[in-house]
């Protein structure tokens, strides 16, 4: 009795024959070919030349679709090319990462359900009825009632009349500051706002350049700035000297502590 590759013995048989089953192709498990009987001696030789027909096809087959550094890495089966070609993920084991994912997107609020939306935006609405920043219609008719009554209460909203009066009464002092003031008080006045506006002053209020003029104009029509030509001329070219000096021989450092001592000077005589 001879045996060779492939060969499997069945009962019954004698020696001089025996069945031969082609061997299972690794690409198609299960898939054989039907049984058949063939002499002793040629059983080996019929499985040999079986085996090697079904590498060449198998070869043909897959030299088609794959590379060759593919074929040399991965194999030459239909089954290793499939196996590549979609990952180590099996079917079963897509419909259970499928199922999964829609579970999740299920429990998270991007992928909700009409009705999960409906009742996280009534949740929402019940906290923020709740909450301080959702008011009332009523509440927010007191709130505006009690506002209007602090603003015609407080100085900083003045109603119409207080409003008109105190337009007035700007006007009034501007006219008369306006008639006080001489063209030499002006343009001194408007050199020391430019000394002042040098030494970082500049940045006044409206109220405060208000104050400002006004005390000017009362110093105007007191006459205490109110110098002779011979006089005005005497203080320019003692400027003029001090000035010469001091541009010759002070530093930056005394120059600005110059400036500031100016300023401070001239917000002085104003107070």
């Amino acid at each position: 009795m001879v045996v060779g590759d492939g060969a499997r013995m069945t009962g019954g048989s004698s020696d001089d024959e025996i069945r031969v089953r082609p061997l299972p192709s690794p690409g198609r498990p299960g898939a054989t070919a039907a049984a058949m009987s063939v002499p002793a001696d040629e059983a080996s030789a019929a499985a040999y030349a079986q085996r090697r027909a079904r590498g060449h096809d198998r070869d043909v087959r897959d030299g088609a679709v794959l590379s060759p550094d593919s074929r040399s890495a991965r194999g030459s089966t239909r089954a290793e090319y499939n196996r590549a070609r979609r990952g180590t993920e099996t079917p079963a084991h897509r419909v259970t990462r499928r199922a999964a994912d829609a579970a999740r997107a299920a429990e998270s609020r991007d992928a909700e359900t009409p009705a999960q939306r409906a009742t996280r935006r009534a949740a929402d609405a019940a906290r923020t009825a709740v909450g301080r920043d959702a008011v009332t219609p009523i509440k927010r008719a007191q709130r505006r009632a009690l506002e209007a009554a602090r603003a015609t209460e407080g100085c900083d909203v003045k109603a119409p009349t207080q409003r008109a009066q105190r337009r007035a009464a700007d006007a009034a002092r501007a006219a008369e500051s306006r008639d006080a003031e001489t063209p030499a008080q002006r343009a001194q006045r408007r050199a020391c706002l430019a000394a002042l506006a040098e030494g970082g002053h500049d940045a006044e209020t409206p109220a405060q350049r208000d104050m400002w003029r006004a005390a000017d104009a009362a110093r105007a029509a007191e006459g205490r700035n109110a110098k002779t030509p011979a006089q005005r001329a005497l203080r320019r070219a003692a400027d003029a000297a001090r000035a010469a000096k001091g541009r010759d021989a002070e530093t930056p450092a005394q120059r600005a502590e110059r400036q500031t001592d100016l300023a401070e000077r001239a917000q002085a005589r104003r107070a």
